[in-house]
């Protein structure tokens, strides 16, 4: 069976392993993307500078299908020219090419030569102005412009670097896990052994108090508790020796009186049998006293309640202390009132 601490340094790794994943993931598609749109935007622009020039030279559109300048980057560069003489499509291109008012001149994505691009489609394209005037549209993809070796050979490298970080992440993030977790389960395992050694019978045992959160709150009622068990373990221990105290006194003198019987030290009178009767009876109480103590340990004493008048209890309570107070010279007065 695996440790908690174990457990909680498998749970860490696997959330660090899907968070660096998904972060190296997202970073990796989020820089390629980024790249390919700074490609797309760079050499767009001298695309259309060189459709430009063409129309320019050509005054008009004539030759664009044979002539289309496609740039480096095209990925079918050199495929399809010369095919467009006529009206045939040309479905694998990346580029669509229009006039001004949406007629295509240049086919590809599945338009044919001559055909009326819906407005809201070809305006989406990038337009081809000539002295402040447009001229026509380009619709193209992305795909248009594609990475060099050199540019591949970067986005490798940042995949490559990526790949290197995460792999640093995940191995930070197991080492923090397994710190974490031991830094966690350590209180744990000192409550553990606390509680094994309470139970051994080691009352008063502590724990250091390391927080304040949950687990420091855990710890201190842990003391509290060990510190009454022992305290209860204390008072009971001076319970049994004052008991043993107060039963040996009558018991002593109980023997003593039938030793001195037996021996015909004592006579057998009425004298020496009210004092074995006064002794056993003194006896009798302190058991019944021990029996009400367990009784109300076990929660089974129910208390009679009784009416009682104030100045009987004052009455009680001066008699108990008038020797006390006449040994010391102190006269005690009761004055009672007509409401009590």
């Amino acid at each position: 069976m695996r440790s908690l601490a174990a457990r909680l340094s498998i749970a860490f790794l696997i959330v660090g392993l899907l968070g660096v994943g998904l972060i190296a993931l997202f970073a990796s598609r989020a820089t390629q993307n980024e790249f390919r749109n700074f490609i797309f935007n760079e050499y767009s622009g001298s695309f259309i500078d060189q459709l430009v020039e063409h129309y320019r030279t050509h005054d008009g559109w004539n030759g664009i299908q044979a002539a289309l300048p496609l740039p480096e980057r095209f990925p079918f560069q050199g495929q399809g020219q010369g095919q467009g003489q006529g009206m045939g499509p040309r479905p694998g291109n990346f580029i669509t090419m229009t006039d001004g008012s949406g007629i295509v001149i240049v086919p590809g994505f599945g338009y044919y030569t001559g055909e009326q691009v819906p407005q809201e489609i070809f305006q989406e394209g990038v337009p081809i102005a000539v002295d402040g005037q447009i001229v026509g549209y380009v619709l193209q993809a992305r795909e248009a412009f594609r990475e060099d070796p050199s540019e591949t050979a970067f986005l490798n490298r940042v995949t490559r670097l990526l790949i290197y970080g995460a792999a640093g992440a995940l191995i930070f993030s197991l080492l923090l896990g397994i710190l974490l977790s031991r830094a966690l389960t350590r209180p744990i395992r000192e409550l553990t052994t606390a509680t094994q050694a309470v139970a051994g019978g080691d009352l008063g045992h502590t724990v250091p108090v390391r927080s304040k959160d949950e687990l420091g709150q855990l710890a201190t009622a842990f003391n509290r508790m060990s510190s009454e068990l022992a305290r209860a373990q204390d008072l009971r221990r001076q319970m049994t020796a004052d008991i043993a105290h107060e039963l040996r006194t009558p018991l002593s003198v109980i023997l003593g009186h039938v030793d001195a019987l037996a021996e015909g030290v004592l006579p057998a009178n009425a004298e020496t049998f009210d004092v074995i009767r006064d002794e056993t009876t003194q006896l009798g109480r302190l058991v019944e006293d021990l029996r009400t103590l367990s009784r109300a340990d076990a929660g089974e004493l129910t208390l009679n309640l009784q009416p009682v008048q104030p100045y009987t209890l004052l009455e009680r309570a001066s008699a108990a202390q008038r020797p006390f107070a006449v040994e010391k010279q102190i006269e005690i007065t009761l004055e009672p009132q007509s409401d009590i």
